[in-house]
């Protein structure tokens, strides 16, 4: 089966030579893909601005490390939370546990996720209701992370390190 798409063209291209107007065309064809392409380039290579290693630091160890990741089936990441503990006099990082994130929401200004409180703490329960967190941008580069589960609230400062 051949298809022929054709388009008339009456009053805008009458008394000029065939040669004129295919040319005309062509430039009217190339300039329309050429925009199409660069706005296709444009709109696939905008990376949110929450995509990235965020840290978190308390008593000048790594008290927390967000990642967040930008593929196919959208934002996903790793919440990684680093135990203190002071040992002589001195601070140390006892153990660390990471965590999935769990339907991340960014709003253009802040992430929004949950993680299982159940596979983070070895004494939960698996009915344990999973722990909200919130991920806002307070600057370029800069953010703050806060959470309120069962009534205990908690934020830390964090800062894009990749």
């Amino acid at each position: 089966m051949v298809v022929q798409f054709g388009v008339v063209f009456r009053s805008t291209y009458q008394g000029r030579s065939l040669v004129r107007q295919k040319r005309e065309l062509k430039k009217l064809f190339v300039t329309c893909a050429v925009t199409i392409a660069a706005i296709s380039v444009l709109s696939c290579t905008r990376t949110p601005p929450i995509v990235g290693v965020w840290e978190g630091r308390m008593n000048e160890l790594p008290a927390v490390e967000l990642i967040v990741r930008d593929d196919d089936s959208g934002l996903t990441g790793t919440i990684v939370f680093f135990f203190q503990r002071k040992d002589t006099g001195t601070w140390k990082v006892e153990r660390q546990n990471d965590e999935g994130l769990i339907d991340p929401i960014f709003d253009g200004k802040t992430l929004s996720f949950k993680i299982s409180h159940a596979d983070a703490h070895t004494d939960s329960s698996p009915s344990d209701p999973l722990v909200p967190f919130s991920f806002t941008l307070t600057a370029p580069g800069e953010g703050q992370l806060t959470s309120n589960y069962q009534g205990q609230e908690s934020a830390i400062k964090l800062v894009k390190t990749k």
